[in-house]
């Protein structure tokens, strides 16, 4: 965990230094960050010494980044190289990772606004508690349109000729491809698994070990891209 935290926030800080004025790295960096916060999961109350209400800001930042990150990661990958034509011919396009995460989104602000103490917030909560599966399941619908996006990527590859465009999009893709992988064995097959109704599964730790590897390559990719 906290080496995925490391890894995510170093190679934001690294894309951001090389190519702070291209949009596409903005939203790069923007999903790798989001990446880092959620990787490194509940704060478990240590926020709650900082100063000036930022140990609020930092729950309810920690508790939203996940969800976050998925449509930002669907446009961070449909931008890279550039903006893929499906995008310019169908600007509604762009709404829809945010659509497949807004369930999250909505019972995570609910809750962290719950914890820091915003009591209206409070049935909510209780609901957001008391019905997992929704969550799970806008966690399998986005995780799904990231998949699209990058067969999306796959078929646009083949489309470019220019051979720069290429080789950035070949590396994202030898690294993006796995990670993405290795993120929906590792944390979609047991969601897929309670929503069907059956036990979640219990990976061996080298399996787990190597599949927290391969959600660690596009960190490399997309820096070096």
């Amino acid at each position: 965990m906290i080496v995925q935290v490391l890894v995510f926030t170093v190679a934001a800080i690294v894309l951001l230094a090389l190519r702070s004025r291209d949009l596409t790295a903005q939203l790069c960096v923007v999903a790798l960050a989001l990446s880092g916060v959620a990787g490194g999961g509940p704060l478990h109350g240590i926020e709650r010494g900082w100063p000036l209400g930022l140990g609020h800001v930092l729950t309810v930042f920690a508790w939203l980044a996940g969800p976050l990150a998925f449509p930002i990661i669907a446009l961070a990958i449909l931008h890279f190289p550039s903006p893929s034509p499906l995008l310019a011919r169908r600007r509604w396009l762009y709404a829809i990772p945010f659509i497949a995460a807004a369930p999250m989104l909505a019972m995570a602000t609910a809750t962290s606004l719950y914890l820091i103490g915003v009591d209206g917030m409070r049935d909510a909560a209780l609901w957001d508690a008391a019905h997992p599966g929704v969550y799970f399941a806008s966690f399998a619908l986005a995780l799904g349109i990231n998949v699209f996006a990058l067969v999306e990527g796959v078929h646009r590859y083949h489309s470019i000729h220019d051979a720069n465009e290429r080789r950035r999009i070949r590396m994202a893709l030898y690294t993006a491809v796995p990670g993405v992988i290795g993120y929906a064995v590792k944390e979609g097959v047991p969601i897929v698994a309670l929503l069907a109704g059956a036990g979640r599964p219990v990976f061996p730790w080298p399996a787990v070990a190597f599949l927290q590897f391969l959600v660690l390559l596009p960190a490399f990719g997309l820096a070096y891209a």
